[in-house]
């Protein structure tokens, strides 16, 4: 409690609000432009450029990435807006794209990551110890 009142009082003295939206909005809008740039460039520009289409697909990946996982991590710690229903929504743009659950991974990362957070072994975001019965793993690491 005492550390939530002070993160309170500190946006409070500085006039800011912490849920503000326009930057988020900002980096969503960027995200969704490159996404659909690159779709675009590869669909119709570039189709029939094997290595431009390669690189093409996996900066689309990468963006599409980011764009679904960067607003459902904002969407979990409920720091876009004020507003649930805008949660809810950027949510599920998650599970529209990925296919992967926003409710599971919100449990699993509010509840996980941010109880044990960096905690080997309890930390379900980290993978910092190879269990002996990962054989072929363990030669991998090794060798590394």
């Amino acid at each position: 409690k005492t550390l939530k009142k002070r993160v309170k009082d500190h946006f409070k003295q500085l006039g800011v609000d912490p849920k503000d939206p326009t930057w988020a909005m900002v980096r969503y809008v960027m995200l969704l432009t490159a996404i659909f740039s690159l779709w675009y460039l590869q669909t119709f520009v570039y189709r029939d450029h094997l290595i431009a289409c390669i690189v093409l697909t996996f900066l689309f990946a990468v963006f599409l990435a980011l764009g679904t996982l960067n607003a459902t991590h904002d969407c979990s710690h409920f720091s876009v807006t004020h507003k649930p229903w805008v949660w809810r929504l950027l949510g599920s743009w998650h599970d529209f794209i990925t296919g992967m659950s926003e409710y599971v991974w919100t449990n699993q990362h509010i509840i996980g990551h941010h109880l044990y957070t960096n905690v080997d072994k309890a930390d379900p975001d980290i993978v910092s110890t190879v269990k002996v019965s990962q054989k072929r793993l363990s030669r991998i690491v090794i060798s590394l």
